[in-house]
């Protein structure tokens, strides 16, 4: 009787061992994919004393125009655009996004009007440089 009682112990433990190892829900972390965009302004043209206002938007958005980030720089003058040496750089990192991106800059020159200058970010890239050489 001892030993069929330790029999059914050992079935019992292996069985209820099996059962917690099969159904336990292992832990796999998520990858989260951050993306890193750069951005850089500047030129190579000379415009000093001209004075018209510009103001500049850097944009990141879905390839069907959804915005993802944005963030509008404060007026300049044209003159006060920095040459390549002293160019802004802006960082922006992105999470969880993998799809096709489109990013750049939109800008306004007063009295003159609209335009940009647009790239696009593949999948799986974790950085990319966006320059723009103003002319």
């Amino acid at each position: 009787m001892f030993s069929t009682n330790r029999y059914f112990l050992s079935v019992f433990l292996f069985a209820s061992m099996t059962l917690a190892l099969a159904s336990c829900k292992k832990y796999t972390p998520k990858t989260v994919n951050n993306r890193t965009v750069q951005f850089e302004l500047f030129t190579d043209q000379e415009f000093k004393g001209l004075r018209n206002e510009i103001s500049f938007t850097l944009f990141i958005e879905h390839q069907g125009s959804a915005p993802i980030w944005d963030t509008v720089l404060p007026p300049m003058t044209l003159e006060d655009i920095p040459f390549l040496p002293k160019k802004l750089v802006i960082l922006k990192t992105i999470s969880g996004d993998n799809s096709v991106l489109k990013a750049g800059f939109r800008y306004h020159l007063l009295e003159v009007g609209n335009s940009a200058s647009i790239d696009t970010i593949s999948p799986n890239t974790a950085f990319k440089i966006i320059a723009f050489n103003f002319h």
